[in-house]
């Protein structure tokens, strides 16, 4: 945002056209036209027209004069711009310091202070508008995504927090400089020079090449130099800012972008458009920032296409017949010879100087004429008129333009014995990689008499001359093919700083103090552009400078006494097309989510020790989309397709992508080795050596810290075939897994029945009249090895007098012995079997259970799930995860959960999560450690997240089950670290947001994500049977199954009364009576679980009237509830 020191000018002055009455006021007194007195015989008095007298003028015409002088206020005041006044303090933390340039369509920008950081700020106001407020909204998620894929904030401006005032959406950012209209016009226009011009080209490329990323994939939209800030003023740094026009390539899309000087030929044709369009607009800019000049300074459309045409030549022929709009710009005629040619309609209003050439030479000249005709071939790039053909921003960083070639570079100087300066290795690689020495053959292969390129120490050019500390190098293995591995120990700042740069890696965990790095250096050349990778493999020691595709490189965490992290990088292809882009920044070689501490390496992987691997083969481009649109149709109680949910075929259609399963199947027949597909998921069963041939990886074997009696097999980097990677969503069970389901309930020896928590008490205080179920569905989620009893079942049933039912079916394994050899193995599983059974009474119940050899029981549950013909109605999740590191968007495991999720959803299941026993700090504080951790899966927006209630079951007045008010759990809740707020709940939350007397800091959570729980029920003290004996057990894990029992009583009315089942049943749950539920406003979630000395933060929610993070919507009045589901 750019920073001004003037505050809102509002003038006063007359207007034209001001009436006489005010022309009357704004004369001096002196000048007045005064009359003579008359000369007459009767007394003295004048008879005046009423109109003129002051008193009329003063008040029946005050309106008219109070709007003249005031024409701002009422312009604001009729329009739906907020009025900024002067000092005011929005949201009681920022103080307004004044106006930051002028308004824009959206609203308007100011700088404050934030008195919480003591820094200034920009705050973008919103125009109360929905058609604004939405495309606010829709700014913020990229700001979000872009702020967690450039942590380092290298490319984009920061977003730094978001809030309402007096119904105005603010976004507040960091405060930056000038934009450079601004510096163009402080130079009086005259243009900027080439050194300066290819200072900012690099850096907004290397923007272009960050928002192009798959996993970024953003098109600004409108960039212009006005939306490109310094950060500092006397700096060259720069940001890319203004993503309110923007939009992701498989998203929606608008006709009307760009402002029009850098509008590109297919968005004025109304052609489709992608990410060249940015580039176009790029190079528009660094043409006028050349030479203090708009290239095409179109007064309209049409005008703007004559000058393009006249500087660049007419667009294709195909782009033409193509383009809706072509008739509005050209003329169609054909030659003497019958040759179709198209003219244009009419000539540029303004002059212009005819060629691109003839324009470039107006800007400053360089002292270095290679460097015009440089910059002159890549600007022509940059502006082709085919955007198929246009330069890409990782191929224009490779241009000549940036890139020096041999003759340009120093000569080396001396070197230390053993070493090697950084000019004399870019000599050496340089003497490999010229295409032009006598190295080559004709058909350029290489004749390589000597491969070796010696590192021994880092190169002190990337340090600015600085030195290692206490660097030791060991080679540790010879040349093969080309190659040659060579290792060093570095210190760990030193490693941050070079990765720090680098587009493709971000720290997520703490390092050790050391760092070893493996080099892998090849000298095949395959062709001139290969110098460029080597050159800065040479300057970088690991190739992760920005600028340049990456090499394959292995990269290891780790010293002695800490778990090791290895972390690899690929190299995308010399010549890609937007698919071999795609596939080659796929997770092909992928960031291993080890945190240390946690994972312990056991050593390699017996070669004949059994594994299985799960091809998650890609879905249709747009599947996550259509999915989520869909079942927004088919779940809002509104929509005319409310319940018309879809069959397996139905779904599959929508989302498989046959052809990609057909290309991995063909795959992996081709290596020989047996497989069974399921959907878009091809599932590989065999010994880890065929596993390491077929991903040409190494396993290991590695243990958790809180699972110690199992065993994961993890391998440090995989890849797979190009004719296939862009098939490829990622491989289960070839790496750890991000989250590991934890138990929730909290068990005690005390199974006293006086303040317990019982069926019958349940029944009572809950309004449940029949527990009776003839024809809905139910099922179980079970993992960690836990199994339930039938026999502890018999003796609940018979404890409570409750009828003798038992579980219909058993998926995966259960040990009905377990109990009685250890009852840790069944206290979950009985708890849920117990209670889901004991309220849903009858009902066809299910116990899925995933293997405890499972590397990912959450993904290994909803595959499962995902082509069953024949899934329950309702599935109750008593387990979670809090994510160590990273965030939910940033891994496609959450993201393919999510979509199996809603998948679901669209054939009518709904699936029911707990949402954790240690308020918003999660399990970390047990061991005293602060910080928001949300659980996963209660932060998916496909699920119905539960949270727990207490109060009755000792007959007190119900509240938020928390430990510091007596509870044995804090119920869990907060925000999602990277799912956006669905729109389901999100006047719901924005309520509990703008109402709540105190809020936790804004940096501990993202208020514009997910929030959960949406509903809670009693969790406090139930009354379990495990292993013949009476327990205690307390837990969010407890209310989910009770919360989807009651659902299944709800699914029942609904199937008898010919109703199809509830299915994802949030936005009907949003959008019941208040009446519906028992409002919990006591509890805060700031305490870890647990009696007695409690560990507790200073930053936590608390309960509030509506919704709230603690408890939801609250906790059902279930005649309300049941009345208003089954009527839908």
């Amino acid at each position: 945002m750019q920073q001004q020191n003037n505050y809102h000018q509002t003038t006063y002055a007359a207007q034209n056209g001001q009436t006489q009455q005010q022309m009357f006021y704004n004369q001096p007194c002196d000048a007045m036209d005064v009359q003579p007195t008359p000369v007459v015989q009767q007394p003295m008095f004048t008879i005046r027209d009423p109109k003129t007298r002051p008193v009329y003028l003063m008040t029946a015409d005050l309106l008219t004069t109070y709007r003249h002088i005031n024409e701002i206020y009422y312009k604001k005041k009729n329009s739906v711009d907020y009025q900024v006044k002067p000092h005011e303090t929005f949201h009681e933390r920022y103080d307004v310091i004044g106006g930051l340039g002028k308004e824009g369509s959206f609203g308007q920008v100011v700088s404050a202070l934030d008195k919480a950081n003591n820094e200034r700020v920009a705050i973008k106001i919103i125009k109360n508008k929905t058609s604004f407020y939405n495309q606010a909204l829709s700014e913020i998620e990229l700001l979000k995504l872009i702020n967690s894929k450039d942590p380092e904030c290298l490319y984009g401006v920061r977003m730094k927090n978001t809030f309402m005032y007096q119904g105005h959406l603010c976004i507040v950012f960091e405060l930056l400089s000038m934009n450079l209209y601004d510096l163009l016009k402080g130079m009086h226009f005259r243009g900027i020079g080439l050194p300066l011009v290819k200072r900012f080209a690099e850096q907004l490329l290397k923007a272009l090449w960050f928002l192009s990323r798959p996993d970024v994939d953003i098109i600004h939209c409108d960039l212009k130099p006005e939306n490109i800030l310094l950060r500092d003023p006397k700096r060259s740094n720069i940001k890319v800012i203004d993503f309110g026009s923007s939009c992701r390539s498989n998203g929606r899309m608008y006709k009307y972008i760009q402002s029009r000087f850098y509008r590109c030929p297919e968005v004025l044709l109304e052609l489709d458009y992608g990410h060249p369009i940015d580039m176009w607009s790029l190079g528009c800019i660094l043409v006028e920032i050349h030479t203090g000049e708009p290239l095409f300074p179109g007064q309209n459309e049409v005008d703007q296409m004559s000058h393009i045409c006249t500087v660049l030549g007419t667009p294709p022929d195909v782009m033409i017949d193509a383009s809706p709009k072509a008739k509005k710009f050209f003329v169609k005629s054909v030659d003497n010879y019958g040759n179709r040619r198209y003219e244009l309609r009419q000539p540029p209003q303004t002059q212009t100087k005819g060629s691109l050439e003839a324009i470039l030479k107006g800007g400053a000249r360089s002292e270095n004429a290679m460097e015009d005709l440089k910059f002159r071939d890549l600007i022509s790039r940059m502006l082709t008129l085919d955007p198929t053909r246009r330069i890409t921003p990782i191929d224009a960083l490779q241009h000549s333009f940036f890139v020096q070639t041999h003759e340009e570079y120093t000569s080396p100087g001396p070197a230390h014995h053993g070493q090697q300066s950084g000019a004399s290795l870019r000599a050496a690689v340089q003497q490999f990689a010229n295409p032009h020495n006598n190295m080559l053959t004709s058909q350029g292969q290489n004749k390589r008499p000597n491969s070796r390129v010696m590192i021994s120490s880092a190169p002190p050019t990337l340090r600015g001359g600085q030195l290692m500390e206490q660097t030791t190098k060991t080679e540790i293995s010879t040349q093969t093919d080309g190659m040659m591995i060579e290792e060093e120990i570095i210190p760990r700042h030193w490693f941050s700083d070079i990765f720090q740069e680098s587009l493709a890696w971000q720290f997520t965990a703490d390092l050790a103090s050391y760092v070893t790095v493996q080099y892998l250096l090849t000298v095949i050349v395959k062709g001139p552009t290969v110098f460029h990778y080597f050159l800065y493999v040479a300057e970088s020691g690991c190739c992760l400078l920005s600028r340049v595709p990456l090499l394959i490189t292995s990269v290891r965490f780790g010293d002695a006494g800490l778990c090791p992290k290895t972390f690899s990088f690929s190299r995308p292809p010399l010549k890609h097309t937007p698919t071999e882009m795609k596939a080659s920044l796929l997770v092909l070689f992928s960031l291993v989510a080890t945190a240390c501490g946690f994972w312990t390496y056991q050593g390699r992987a017996q070669p004949n020790h059994y594994h299985s691997i799960i091809f998650a083969v890609k879905t249709q481009p747009l599947a996550a989309s259509t999915c989520d649109n869909t079942l927004s149709q088919l779940s809002v109680p509104s929509s005319p397709r409310y319940g018309k949910h879809m069959t397996l075929a139905q779904v599959n259609a929508m989302t498989l992508d046959t052809a990609a399963v057909s290309r991995v199947e063909s795959w992996l027949s081709s290596e020989g080795i047996a497989f069974s597909t399921t959907g878009d998921y091809i599932r590989v069963s065999g010994s880890i050596r065929q596993m390491e041939r077929l991903l040409s990886a190494k396993f290991g074997v590695y243990t958790h810290k809180d699972i110690k009696a199992k065993t994961f097999f993890h391998t440090e980097a995989y890849t797979v075939p190009s004719q296939i990677a862009a098939d490829v969503d990622f491989v289960i069970h070839a790496q750890l897994p991000k989250v590991l389901p934890l138990i929730r309930t909290l068990f005690d020896n005390d199974g006293g029945f006086v303040n317990a928590t019982t069926p019958q008490l349940l029944n009572k205080y809950y309004g449940i009249r029949s527990n009776n179920v003839s024809q809905a569905t139910q099922a179980i989620f079970a993992s960690l090895g836990q199994s339930f009893s039938p026999d502890d079942l018999i003796t609940f049933q018979n404890t409570f007098n409750l009828p003798q039912i038992t579980v219909q079916s058993v998926t995966g394994n259960n040990d009905p012995n377990s109990c009685q050899n250890n009852p840790d193995t069944c206290g979950e599983a009985n708890l849920d079997v117990q209670y889901l059974l004991a309220i849903s009474q009858s009902a066809n119940t299910n116990f899925d259970s995933i293997s405890k050899g499972s590397n990912d029981a959450f993904l290994d549950f909803i595959v499962g799930l995902s082509q069953n013909p024949t899934p329950a109605n309702i599935y109750s999740i008593s387990y979670g995860a809090t994510l160590s590191q990273g965030t939910e968007a940033d891994d496609p495991d959450y993201q393919r959960f999510n979509l199996e999720a809603c998948k679901l959803g669209l054939r009518g299941v709904t699936i029911v999560v707990a949402s954790g026993d240690d308020g918003v700090n999660g399990p970390q504080l047990r061991q005293g450690q602060c910080g928001f951790a949300p659980s996963f899966p209660a932060t998916s927006p496909y699920v119905l997240t539960v949270g727990a209630t207490m109060g009755p079951e000792g007959g007190a007045p119900e509240v938020a089950c928390t430990s510091d008010l007596g509870g044995v759990i804090t119920t869990g809740g907060g925000f999602s670290t990277g799912f956006p707020m669905p729109s389901y709940q999100t006047a719901a939350v924005q309520n509990y947001l703008q109402t709540s007397q105190k809020l936790p800091d804004s940096s501990l959570y993202n208020s514009g994500n997910r929030a959960y729980p949406d509903v809670s029920a009693m969790g406090n003290s139930y009354i379990v049977v495990t292993a013949g004996q009476t327990n205690g057990a307390s837990g969010t894990s407890a209310s989910a199954p009770v919360f989807a029992a009651m659902l299944s009583l709800i699914n029942d009315m609904r199937l008898n009364q010919g109703k199809p089942t509830l299915g994802f049943v949030n936005p009907a749950i949003y959008n019941a009576p208040p009446q519906t539920w028992n409002d919990i406003t006591i509890g805060s979630d700031g305490c870890a679980s647990g009696q007695g000395n409690l560990n507790c933060c200073d930053q936590f929610f608390s309960a509030a009237v509506g919704w709230d993070p603690l408890t939801g919507l609250g906790s059902p009045k279930f005649p309300a509830l049941s009345s208003y589901l089954a009527s839908l």
